[in-house]
């Protein structure tokens, strides 16, 4: 049994834990086929802010030798309690525009917060129209458990896009597109949220007693590559929502995570002549940890350098197809160069 707190604070190796279906703050249960069930216990309070400042204590203290920053540690361990609370429903806002002033610079600070702003406006008007509640958002998750992205839409309301907008109006789209993924009826209109691998993201199972039990129960499939970067406290950089300062929509993100994915390491697609399965990304990068040369690296910075640039070598490669396969994305790229 596996006792997890806010988990790694480092984003690239919570995204790890995230794929292999822990989540945070979740008492996870190996089952006999050796993977793990996932039960979070986040909203049983207030034993949960107990369980999560122990479980958090728990992952900070196994990379400290030194008794005395240890027994320190346990004396912050409000630290932990802290992260738990900025996750809660009741200081989401907070968390929000802690995140917008961590930009930065100024400028990019002033369009998170306008854009933030925007949203919230918008969530806000739309909080009182019918459809967009928990209880839709319930029989959403029920009928279709598979998170959809919420990012821009390649489209606006009325022809426009909506990447090119001022930050208010950016925010509005955020939150209409966020009101959609809540409403059985929109929420098949978004695309699917992938995960880094490229596999859509599950919010739960499908089933009917999820939607009135506080109770989320996950299976996690502990992949021995998320695996790997969570013992290196370490993980794969998230694909970037940007290319060279220009902003993506939803349809242009997923595209460039699916091509990272499927592009085998001489550039060549699924349906290309010679195509080779074989030498994908992931395929690639778990080669990579049977390497007697990788098992012998000195440290785990060493070793997650190497994941990281065949990460970043695919990453790049799929960048440059996509950018030579959509003349508007390639066009606005070029004019900010």
């Amino acid at each position: 049994m596996v006792i997890i707190g806010n988990g790694p604070s480092d984003k690239e190796a919570r995204s790890a834990m995230l794929r292999q279906g822990f989540q945070p703050y979740s008492i996870n249960i190996r089952q006999e086929d050796g993977t793990y069930k996932s039960i979070t216990y986040s909203r049983f309070d207030p034993i949960s802010g107990v369980l999560a400042m122990a479980a958090d204590f728990a992952y900070y203290a196994q990379y400290e030798t030194n008794q005395q920053t240890i027994d320190e540690l346990a004396m912050a361990a409000s630290v932990g309690l802290a992260e738990y609370l900025v996750d809660m429903p009741l200081l989401q806002g907070l968390s929000e525009i802690q995140g917008a002033m961590m930009q930065p610079t100024g400028a990019e600070k002033f369009d998170a917060l306008f854009g933030l702003l925007g949203q919230k406006g918008t969530e806000a008007v739309l909080s009182v129209v019918p459809g967009t509640g928990s209880f839709t958002a319930g029989i959403a998750r029920v009928e279709d458990p598979t998170a959809r992205s919420t990012m821009l839409p390649a489209e606006g309301l009325f022809g426009e896009d909506p990447t090119t907008l001022p930050a208010f109006a950016r925010g509005f789209y955020t939150a209409l597109q966020k009101a959609k993924s809540r409403n059985p009826l929109f929420n098949q209109d978004l695309p699917p949220r992938l995960n880094e691998w490229g596999e859509p993201i599950k919010v739960g199972k499908g089933v009917w007693w999820e939607f009135i039990s506080p109770i989320r129960i996950q299976d996690a499939k502990y992949d021995r590559l998320d695996k790997e970067m969570m013992d290196l406290g370490d993980g794969i950089p998230r694909t970037p929502q940007k290319i060279d300062g220009v902003l993506l929509n939803n349809e242009q993100y997923n595209q460039w995570i699916t091509m990272t994915n499927q592009m085998d390491s001489f550039g060549r697609m699924p349906g290309d002549p010679k195509y080779d399965v074989g030498s994908t990304l992931i395929v690639q990068m778990n080669r990579e940890l049977d390497n007697p040369r990788y098992q012998e690296l000195p440290t785990k910075a060493d070793k997650i350098r190497i994941l990281k640039n065949i990460m970043s070598t695919y990453r790049s490669a799929a960048r440059k197809v996509l950018l030579e396969q959509d003349a508007s994305l390639r066009l606005k790229v070029n004019s900010v160069q």
